[in-house]
């Protein structure tokens, strides 16, 4: 009977070890599980704030984009409005050239006509 007593022991020693095996090796994979979790926590708000701060300033770009893109349209209005009235100040300055000329023509082919001699010799 002290030998089976002693197997008997033997076993609930073995039985024993196994569990507390089996409980630290339970105890060490909640620790890593634990672990990796509070690491993908971790990348899990480092990519939420990265994303809110991407769109943050696509926001401020966009919005500078269009303020840039306002200016520039005010420029080129500003500019064919310009090239507009010069364009009528060279066309009414050409007119009154051309006026100029036509009655300057007219007066020095009045005087040519009164330089000729037919003409001084009928008077």
């Amino acid at each position: 009977m002290c030998q089976l007593e002693a197997q008997l022991d033997l076993l609930k020693k073995e039985k024993q070890d196994y569990i507390s095996r089996c409980a630290a090796e339970a105890r060490r994979m909640a620790e890593e599980v634990e672990t990796e979790t509070r690491k993908s926590d971790l990348v899990e708000r480092e990519a939420a704030d990265f994303l809110k701060a991407s769109n943050a300033k696509l926001q401020e770009i966009i919005a500078q984009t269009e303020e840039e893109v306002q200016t520039c349209a005010l420029e080129l209005f500003a500019v064919v409005d310009t090239v507009s009235k010069y364009k009528e100040f060279v066309t009414s300055k050409i007119a009154t050239m051309k006026n100029a000329l036509a009655e300057t023509a007219g007066a020095v082919a009045d005087m040519h006509k009164a330089g000729l001699p037919g003409s001084v010799a009928s008077r």
